[in-house]
């Protein structure tokens, strides 16, 4: 049975929403985050010899986590990163994707 993707595209497009709303630097790492989730769900890009998808997961949520952090002025981007992590933990819950500490 194949997984959906759909918490996935949710998670992207709540990132995308940021990053139309935030400019500099700060677009280029929600554009780059964007294409990590991009890797994630498609599984087009994702190299055989890379990391195994729990490592890229977690990677992918530790930088939305580190962003959100540096939105303590803009609630509303802080919001859609929060949004897009919940997506991302739904994600790992259907793919069976431990999390820390589990096996």
């Amino acid at each position: 049975m194949e997984h959906s993707d759909e918490p996935i595209e949710d998670a992207r497009a709540e990132i995308r929403r940021a990053s139309d709303r935030a400019d500099g630097e700060t677009r280029e790492q929600l554009l780059s985050l964007d294409e990590g989730l991009m890797e994630l769900g498609g599984g087009d890009k994702v190299e055989a010899d890379g990391p195994p998808k729990e490592d890229r997961v977690e990677q992918v949520e530790e930088k939305i986590v580190g962003l959100a952090n540096e939105f303590d002025d803009d609630h509303w981007i802080q919001e859609r990163l929060e949004t897009a992590r919940d997506y991302l933990d739904q994600y790992r819950q259907e793919q069976g994707v431990p999390t820390d500490g589990e096996q």
